[in-house]
């Protein structure tokens, strides 16, 4: 698959690389996005297309952090696996279905992209009747944190690679 304008995908793929002055600062992340439409593959669309509320929300936490010595609240790669594990999470006495159903997900997934507080709302509409399944998918109780004045989620990066997911960590 080409790009449509390689040349831009480059310099904006190079602008959004970290260059600490300080060696000792490195850090090791992962970003991804999971293209689903091949009619355009523009990572500037796709980044608009997952902000919200103004760019006061975004509708993923990534890039996650790969180190355990560095945490950000929500965005380790521990948090990433501890969400997927729970959209791919079995019944525990019905084997053959999700302890988190799909449709509920979807659901809560199409909410995000109407904004934070629609997203919140649904979330109380299932809240109850999913615990605790539910929980490893929020941070205080909130499908949102806040993290550097931008609310976050990882709900939509969870949705994304859970059907990919091969492994416990």
């Amino acid at each position: 698959m080409t790009s449509r304008n390689p040349e831009r995908d480059r310099r904006c793929h190079c602008r959004n690389a970290r260059h600490p002055q300080d060696p000792s600062k490195y850090r090791s992340a992962i970003d991804f996005h999971i293209l689903y439409d091949s009619s355009g593959p523009d990572l500037v669309r796709i980044r608009r297309e997952l902000t919200r509320d103004d760019g006061q929300t975004k509708l993923v936490a990534r890039p996650y952090l790969l180190r355990p010595d560095l945490k950000r609240r929500g965005r380790s790669w521990d948090d990433l696996v501890r969400r997927i594990q729970a959209v791919r999470d079995t019944d525990p006495v019905e084997e053959s279905r999700r302890s988190l159903p799909s449709g509920m997900l979807h659901e809560l997934r199409e909410a995000l992209f109407l904004g934070r507080n629609l997203a919140e709302a649904r979330l109380k509409l299932v809240r109850e009747r999913y615990q605790p399944h539910i929980n490893p998918l929020l941070e205080d109780d909130s499908l949102f944190w806040l993290d550097e004045e931008i609310h976050r989620t990882g709900l939509q990066d969870a949705i994304d690679v859970a059907e990919f997911w091969e492994g416990t960590a």
